[in-house]
């Protein structure tokens, strides 16, 4: 059925401006008609170079300029134009500096100042220039704890939290610098998980990890 969802397991969800729904999954991305309640989606087309770079989706986001940015597990970054139902790759290239660092995408977040934010599996953290249409990378050689990052956070002041497979990190935009945090300060372990973060109105962060929920407000931490 080409109207169904475009598989199964469901790895996220985002809705967009316009309040349509849109399904990450491991075997494609679905796009939600709440009036026929029905699903149109796109894969990997090996033969096509406009289709996703890859049918492993992770994670699903929205910029302030309506474009609709895709991650996967394995091939990159994917910028979807709307109106052409094409995408733009932007895949690790070792020869290439200015390349996304890692293919794994685990989160895209866009912060107050409008600059786009990629976590990776391997590759740290990632800031995605409009104008060059290039990447900086920041890893443990500039503070990252560690180069897997699950998660991207905003505080109120500005600053990022970073959740990876060895504790929490405080990243200054401004300055480029990084304070890091272990189970020693409080976390529920050294080591978060895929998915699980999230910020209430209220500037409350939640954290999951393998060994439960790390709960706080940014303010406090001191």
């Amino acid at each position: 059925d080409s109207t169904s969802l475009a598989g199964q397991p469901v790895s996220t969800i985002f809705e967009d401006h316009l309040g349509y729904l849109w399904f990450g999954t491991e075997n494609g991305l679905s796009l939600f008609e709440p009036v026929t309640e029905t699903f149109s989606s796109f894969k990997h087309e090996p033969d096509n170079t406009k289709s996703l770079s890859s049918s492993n989706i992770t994670t699903l986001f929205e910029d302030k300029d309506r474009i609709l940015w895709v991650g996967t597990f394995d091939k990159g970054l994917n910028r979807l134009d709307v109106e052409s139902e094409s995408f733009t790759h932007y895949l690790h290239d070792p020869e290439d500096q200015t390349s996304i660092s890692n293919n794994s995408i685990m989160a895209l977040y866009q912060d107050s100042d409008e600059r786009l934010w990629i976590a990776t599996a391997g590759g740290g953290l990632n800031r995605y220039d409009p104008q060059t249409d290039s990447f900086t990378h920041y890893n443990e050689k500039h503070g990252l704890p560690n180069n897997v990052v699950y998660g991207i956070l905003e505080d109120s002041n500005g600053y990022l939290w970073l959740s990876t497979n060895f504790g929490l990190s405080q990243f200054d935009p401004q300055t480029e610098t990084f304070r890091n945090y272990t189970a020693s300060d409080g976390l529920q372990s050294n080591e978060f998980s895929r998915y699980a973060f999230a910020k209430t109105h209220t500037d409350t962060m939640y954290l999951g990890g393998v060994n439960g929920l790390t709960v706080f407000r940014p303010s406090n931490v001191s």
